[in-house]
């Protein structure tokens, strides 16, 4: 479950305690208030280096992935979020998120860092690039790999009796491969 995070107008700085335990893996930021950004920047409490992480534009929010390297550590964080226009880079706003000491789980698997170039090949990743038909479901792919929910068609047995025709809008919404069951009128 997403950490939700509210800038009202005029704030730029925003302090959460008590969400973020050591250890936690797959923590991501909901961010509301914020025009756009790129990237957060995150840091550790005491460390003098940020750890960059692509900012997704969702419908009226910006989620931000957690890197789970930081939580092996009970020191604090700093969200940086950082917006490029053109040439120019700016930190426009800053979370502080306390981390919660605990003890290391038994089955802990030790997580890799990645960059800004791996996170977008795995972005690019998930993009549908293609797409399967069976009977009167459409599932999109990246590859071979099913991308989001199939698709229901009209029935009509492919006869043309009742199924109406799709615009190119509507292909191209659907490429994007959104989450949730579409429904083709």
């Amino acid at each position: 479950m997403p950490i939700v995070v509210k800038f009202e107008t005029g704030e730029n700085k925003k302090c959460i305690s008590g969400e973020l335990e050591q250890w936690d893996t797959g923590q991501c930021l909901e961010i509301y208030g914020i025009p756009d950004a790129q990237e957060v920047h995150w840091a550790q409490e005491g460390k003098g280096e940020t750890t960059a992480v692509l900012a997704e534009q969702k419908e009226g929010y910006i989620e931000a992935e957690i890197p789970d390297l930081l939580l092996t550590e009970s020191r604090n964080l700093y969200g940086y979020i950082y917006t490029v226009d053109g040439g120019s880079g700016e930190t426009k706003y800053t979370i502080y998120m306390t981390v919660n000491p605990r003890a290391k789980p038994e089955d802990y698997t030790e997580p890799g860092n990645r960059n800004i170039l791996q996170q977008i090949i795995q972005k690019l990743n998930k993009k549908a690039d293609g797409l399967q038909v069976e009977e009167n479901r459409l599932q999109l792919l990246s590859g071979k790999t099913p991308i989001g929910n199939e698709v229901k068609l009209p029935q009509g047995g492919g006869t043309g009796e009742n199924i109406e025709p799709i615009t190119n809008q509507e292909i191209d919404e659907i490429m994007k491969g959104e989450q949730g069951d579409v429904e083709i009128p």
